[in-house]
């Protein structure tokens, strides 16, 4: 039995949160690259660097999901999304970006799946959502991931959208993503 915490994460734990971020990615996205080399995107996404400029930006939340002292992985929130696509948008629900909470990131080590910590992450959001009085929580996914998709679907989440990712290192056919949201 897992005995879950979450935790918010500062400046002080970046390079934990760089440790299970990439230990968390090259666990189940390797396959999306060309050759399965993953360090671009590693590189990009999830250096103490980098991670250290998002922890610096207040639109950016992280929380680290333990068992005991175990990091079993992560997931970010963006407060307010400028980027928020035109399909999650609704002009007669008056959705934009300050009432709409994006989760950008939900991943869990190999060891972490299929024990419910999604789900926890996912309602863990939508407290917050609904503490900030937001009226949508969006996620976007790889349309070539079957199972998250369902699980998603089963918490109430909706597909509004696709996008294809522009990554020249990403394979043809993994550039597919589906945009989910749920009403808040």
């Amino acid at each position: 039995m897992i005995n879950y915490k979450i935790q918010n994460i500062g400046i002080e734990s970046v390079a934990l949160l760089s440790e299970v971020a990439t230990h968390a990615y090259t666990d189940h996205y390797l396959h999306l690259w060309k050759n399965n080399d993953a360090d671009w995107y590693i590189n990009k996404c999830f250096t103490i660097e980098v991670l250290t400029a998002e922890l610096n930006d207040p639109n950016n939340v992280f929380y680290i999901v333990f068992d005991n002292e175990k990091p079993l992985g992560f997931f970010k929130i963006v407060l307010n999304n400028p980027q928020m696509p035109h399909s999650v948008r609704s002009d007669k629900d008056d959705i934009n970006e300050e009432n709409a909470l994006y989760l950008e990131r939900v991943y869990f080590i190999k060891e972490a799946v299929g024990k419910g910590l999604g789900e926890i992450a996912f309602n863990f959001a939508l407290d917050i959502a609904r503490r900030l009085n937001k009226k949508i929580i969006w996620l976007t996914a790889m349309d070539s991931s079957m199972k998250p998709i369902a699980a998603y679907k089963r918490m109430g989440f909706e597909i509004c959208g696709t996008k294809q990712l522009d990554f020249e290192q990403i394979k043809d056919e993994m550039r597919g993503m589906v945009i989910m949201k749920k009403t808040v």
